[in-house]
């Protein structure tokens, strides 16, 4: 019985990695993006960080529309840093513990035209007030109920401070319920609310 031999042709490994990282960069290949170039550009650069006590985790940057400042808020760090443009940092409020300007969830901030800000925890269970410079103004208590709203499964989150006592305030509609999976139409528009003592709706959005 005659055996017929065939040669294998075996590639190394280190041949086979060029290959299979070109594979994927054949722009005729379907479903190639053949859109518009974007190009990224440096518009802000924070210098020195470590040298002024000041590490970032997970950064939440916000330009301060009333001055020429930028908010970076870092809740593992649980703490709040204002820069300059130029990158030099200005002040730097906030640390980890449950008394006057200490966060525990820090999780957004809001502005004020005289140039203070406020610091909202979580989805609106307390709030730090500041003034421009960073002087601590004082801290007051949101959300100590869970508040709700129709069929909001995530129930409402206090948004910002409305100066008279009250706050705005959103629904938290499950990603479901927000494309129509759950029963109900797709959402094109989420209400806005209002929240004191009572919750009501103020418009929509």
């Amino acid at each position: 019985m005659m055996r017929s031999s065939r040669k294998s042709t075996r590639l190394p490994v280190r041949s086979i990695l060029p290959l299979l990282a070109c594979f994927g960069c054949d722009k005729e290949a379907p479903g190639a993006y053949d859109g518009p170039e974007w190009i990224t550009e440096l518009e802000y650069r924070f210098t020195g960080t470590a040298e002024q006590g000041v590490l970032f985790n997970w950064a939440y940057v916000r330009a301060d529309p009333y001055q020429n400042r930028i908010f970076v808020l870092d809740p593992m760090e649980a703490q709040v840093s204002v820069w300059r443009p130029d990158g030099s940092l200005v002040f730097v409020v906030g640390r980890k513990g449950e008394g006057p300007g200490e966060f525990t969830q820090p999780s957004r901030i809001y502005f004020k035209e005289d140039g203070g800000f406020t610091v909202r925890e979580g989805w609106g269970t307390r709030f730090t007030h500041y003034t421009a410079d960073g002087g601590l103004v004082g801290t007051e208590i949101g959300l100590t109920t869970a508040l709700t709203y129709q069929d909001a499964r995530g129930g409402v989150g206090l948004q910002a401070p409305t100066g008279d006592g009250g706050y705005l305030a959103t629904p938290r509609f499950a990603a479901s319920q927000q494309a129509g999976l759950s029963g109900g139409p797709p959402m094109e528009q989420e209400p806005l609310l209002r929240a004191w003592k009572t919750l009501r709706r103020l418009m929509g959005l």
